[in-house]
């Protein structure tokens, strides 16, 4: 692979980090606001989502508070990056 292909290469990575922590942080707000209005059979996330949820939970809190979207943003960039999130459902791909 030439070097114009591996700028582009890592301008894609970088910008799938940013895409995976916009649809996590969705996700999370998602499930935060509207989870108590579901019915309860609805509200059981499987595993990996729970595992997930907990973690996103546990380091941003509650949805509904106002605060900056873009540090936010760049807390779950890092936890994708460092691999966290996978190190938290690679056992359940085996």
């Amino acid at each position: 692979m030439g070097s114009i292909g591996v700028l582009h290469l890592q301008k894609i990575i970088k910008n799938l980090h940013t895409i995976l922590a916009i649809e996590l942080l969705c996700g999370l707000w998602g499930i935060q606001l509207t989870q108590e209005r579901l019915p309860k059979r609805f509200r059981i996330l499987g595993r990996g989502t729970a595992r997930i949820y907990r973690k996103l939970d546990e380091e941003l809190g509650p949805a509904g508070e106002d605060r900056y979207l873009r540090t936010q943003m760049e807390h779950v960039i890092q936890l994708v990056k460092s691999g966290e999130l996978s190190a938290l459902v690679v056992d359940l791909l085996e």
